[in-house]
């Protein structure tokens, strides 16, 4: 292999051509500045760097049941992957499918002008078991003041809004009346990173999805648990549709008479799917969960365990 480059094979299992993003991390495989070339056409691909220049992003186009496969060059004088726009502050993302609008604190707040309140909280519990909490009391939510910074990042490929939040600000409060304290934890290693991302319309496949990426701390606390909220404005009167059973959805209603622990569903993969749908206009908002456990439901808002340490 060519020293200054690598390959990149890509498969496509489906029985149709696909046009879809690859992230590939660059770790040592090449030095930037970088480039992305079609090894077939030998032409170069359009294609972005992460924020932090530890990945490079690319529109990957591969025929049905085949590979494609694409070179990474070293040093690259023309043609390089794009270094994203950094600005202060949370922008609202779209593209051709897509307007994601955000708080000040950097969460998205409507997605096409349907309500998609996003906010975090954390329960305290003083008992505890190997896969979800019991908790004593409401979920605490992040107080204004554990909010960081936010910027937001451009590209041809991507765009994104990066919020960063002190989780000592609220978790030190809840566990101050409680007989296992975290406060030996520095701060900075208690931080939640919250990533959301819209994809480029030449994307077929995520186009239309607003992927939200969290970074945890492995530390937050004994016996806390890190919960995100989303409201969705969703009328679907408590159920929640799921596939953790053979990839077939069920029905998960709400039962008022178990605590908030006892309406999780567990998930048994890596990746869960929920479906939220509005009893009267059969509207959907589909959800992908790739955090431990799988929502409790009340209304219009579903609710995700981002992280669980138990004693």
């Amino acid at each position: 292999m060519d020293p200054t480059s690598a390959r990149i094979n890509i498969f496509n299992p489906l029985a149709k051509t696909r046009h879809t993003t690859v992230s590939v991390p660059l770790n040592s495989l090449v030095s930037l500045p970088v480039g992305v070339v079609d090894a077939t056409t030998r032409k170069p691909v359009i294609a972005q760097l992460s924020a932090t220049n530890e990945s490079v992003y690319f529109v990957a186009t591969t025929k049905s049941l085949s590979s494609a496969t694409y070179i990474l060059v070293s040093d690259c004088t023309d043609n390089c992957a794009v270094v994203p726009t950094v600005t202060k502050g949370a922008m609202t993302l779209k593209n051709d499918n897509l307007e994601v609008e955000f708080s000040h604190y950097g969460l998205p707040t409507s997605v096409n002008g349907m309500t998609a309140h996003h906010q975090y909280a954390a329960y305290n519990a003083e008992q505890g078991g190997p896969y979800v909490l019991i908790e004593t009391a409401p979920a605490t939510p992040l107080p204004p003041q554990a909010f960081v910074s936010a910027w937001t990042h451009s590209g041809p490929i991507l765009q994104e809004v990066a919020a960063t939040f002190d989780l000592s600000v609220s978790l030190d409060a809840a566990t101050s009346s409680s007989s296992s304290s975290s406060s030996s934890s520095p701060n900075n290693a208690r931080t939640l990173l919250a990533v959301s991302r819209v994809y480029a319309s030449t994307d077929e496949e995520r186009a239309g999805v607003v992927e939200i990426e969290h970074y945890i701390p492995g530390q937050i606390g004994d016996n806390m648990e890190l919960i995100m909220h989303v409201s969705s404005g969703i009328a679907n009167e408590g159920n929640l549709w799921t596939d953790e059973s053979g990839l077939e959805m069920h029905q998960r209603p709400y039962n008022s008479t178990l605590p908030i622990s006892g309406n999780y569903h567990v998930r048994n993969t890596d990746v869960m799917s929920g479906i939220v749908v509005d009893v009267k206009y059969q509207i959907q908002l589909f959800f992908f969960f790739f955090q431990f456990g799988v929502p409790a439901r009340i209304a219009s808002f579903v609710q995700v365990a981002l992280s669980c340490v138990c004693r």
